[in-house]
């Protein structure tokens, strides 16, 4: 009979429980256009969630700085922190994270995230960062939220010129109703 370590248990609990495992980026042909897109993830109230922001660029097209302005409601969402991706490592990127007001909404925020590679490099295709958000314990369940993508990059010469055309895919936080929360709790007392 086989056994596991705790180790490899250790292992199994952090590759499942990891929202960003299930995140990364499928690379599926080139890329026509350079895209900034956001993904999704779910979670009850009270948990946090990961967002995965990934680059995908035509061949010829070298990156140097990207920049993202998210907007996301303040009464069901705070901003945690944005953890560097492959893509932002192999570039020895610098990722800045400011929040700020929605002028145009006083019920919005706008996370302004703005990666920027070392002199000389290219930020590659890929997970560029993973974005941490905490859903409010008080944010009703049972809904989705939008997390729109404003995006701009520049190229890595110098000087550095704009990178035209671009886009940018929305991401997306489901609010579960809090289920699995109390399953995890039945079987944890029993």
């Amino acid at each position: 009979m086989k056994t596991l370590s705790i180790a490899g248990l250790g292992w199994i609990f952090m590759t499942l429980s990891s929202p960003a495992a299930a995140c990364e980026p499928q690379q599926e042909g080139a890329a026509t256009v350079t895209s900034i897109d956001l993904g999704s993830d779910k979670a009850a109230p009270g948990s946090w969630v990961v967002i995965p922001m990934t680059l995908s660029v035509p061949e010829g097209v070298k990156i140097g700085t990207i920049k993202s302005g998210i907007t996301f409601p303040i009464k069901l969402l705070s901003f945690e922190i944005a953890r560097k991706g492959m893509s932002a490592e192999s570039a020895n990127a610098e990722i800045e994270t400011l929040v700020k007001p929605d002028e145009t909404n006083a019920e919005n925020l706008i996370l302004e995230v703005m990666v920027t590679s070392k002199e000389g490099k290219e930020i590659p295709a890929g997970l560029i960062t993973k974005l941490v958000f905490k859903i409010l314990e008080s944010a009703p369940g049972m809904q989705t939220v939008n997390l729109r993508n404003v995006t701009s990059a520049f190229t890595a010469d110098h000087p550095s010129k704009p990178v035209v055309p671009i886009s940018g895919k929305d991401g997306e936080i489901k609010i579960s109703g809090g289920v699995l929360s109390t399953f995890g709790c039945f079987f944890y007392m029993h």
